[in-house]
């Protein structure tokens, strides 16, 4: 019997091209339209079509913005792919995340449930970074049962009429559950990042980039892994970029979490330990919770300090979940240190595989 793969390996091995890896990540979540109901069918095009609208209005805004003030290595956050959830619980999801967040978090919790999900992502840091992403993501663990993946692709665009930063993320990810208590994951991701206009130091390699040319287009290495202490604890411990690529756009970092869920709620704590970004070691500890109300509605909040910029930060969320779609909102804003706001919106879809439809605790 030929063995299985994860939808994203078959595209790997088929060796498509990149721009037809990139189309399919949008357009893969079409393929089951027809045999979706009624009501699912209208939600998934109203979601679509409401992040559609929002992604041309930010487009017809980036002309009429001014600078921004907000320090570009803040703006930037690391790098971090935030969704709506991991925002909303100020990243302190590696020990409880699922689903697409596992992507973005900790690649050992992508078999954490076994799901099949495609999602599109809007994010913004305004008005103060000026900064905006728009992305894909799709996450299978259930085509291989011994096997899950995770792929995504983030274009984001960082204060247009200032420092002008365009980057491209994709990620790659790969998990197996060890033991029914033990799960490994490693992740790769490619940065490609450009930078044409005037930084702090007007004219400059180091203050207004290479023109057209990337500053960066380099590789980095993720590995995590989730242990379930009992049945309501979870460890994770994650390393991110962990080959050093040598430069702060792509910050070597280490994380430890631990998780408690019971019932229809789960608690989070995180502490990140920064290498690369500043000129010392930094932590940033993190702190979330959520609630699932009425069987369908996810309610989020969080707390983190960075120890790098001497901000304090609070969080945010809701959302909506059925067995067929989920919508997510998070929000997030600095209360002491520098001024820094971020909005994310998150729209998931839950693919049917193997018979397997999700279903609601599968994505909270």
């Amino acid at each position: 019997m030929r063995a299985r793969f994860p939808f994203f390996l078959q595209l790997l091995l088929s060796r498509a091209p990149f721009e037809q890896v990139f189309s399919c990540s949008f357009s893969v979540s079409m393929l089951p339209m027809r045999a979706m109901s009624q009501q699912a069918r209208v939600s998934f095009r109203r979601g679509a079509a409401l992040l559609t609208l929002l992604s041309v209005q930010l487009g017809a805004e980036a002309g009429h913005a001014e600078a921004s003030r907000l320090a570009p290595e803040l703006g930037y956050n690391y790098g971090d792919v935030e969704t709506a959830r991991i925002l909303a619980t100020s990243q302190s999801q590696r020990a409880l995340s699922n689903s697409v967040s596992a992507l973005y978090t900790n690649p050992a919790n992508i078999v954490s449930t076994r799901v099949y999900h495609v999602a599109a992502l809007l994010a913004l840091r305004t008005p103060e970074a000026q900064q905006r992403t728009l992305g894909a993501a799709a996450v299978d663990s259930v085509t291989n049962g011994s096997l899950g993946a995770g792929f995504g692709i983030n274009w984001s665009r960082q204060d247009p009429d200032g420092i002008n930063r365009e980057y491209l993320d994709g990620r790659l990810a790969l998990a197996a559950p060890v033991s029914d208590s033990f799960s490994m994951g490693v992740g790769g991701r490619y940065l490609k990042l450009t930078q044409q206009g005037l930084g702090p130091l007007m004219e400059s390699v180091a203050s207004s980039g290479l023109g057209a040319d990337p500053i960066v287009s380099d590789f980095g290495l993720d590995a995590g892994m989730t242990i379930q202490l009992s049945p309501m604890f979870l460890l994770s411990a994650v390393g991110m970029n962990l080959n050093n690529p040598g430069n702060g756009f792509m910050p070597t970092s280490s994380s430890a979490a631990l998780g408690f869920t019971q019932d229809n709620l789960a608690i989070g704590a995180d502490v990140t330990f920064d290498f690369t970004t500043w000129q010392r070691t930094t932590w940033r500890p993190a702190l979330g919770i959520e609630a699932l109300m009425g069987d369908n509605f996810p309610v989020r909040g969080g707390y983190r300090y960075d120890d790098g910029a001497k901000t304090h930060a609070f969080s945010v969320g809701v959302g909506y979940l059925d067995t067929s779609i989920a919508v997510d909102l998070g929000a997030s804003r600095t209360v002491s240190g520098e001024a820094s706001t971020a909005f994310a919106a998150t729209f998931t879809y839950f693919l049917e595989s193997n018979g397997l439809e999700a279903s609601p605790t599968d994505s909270f």
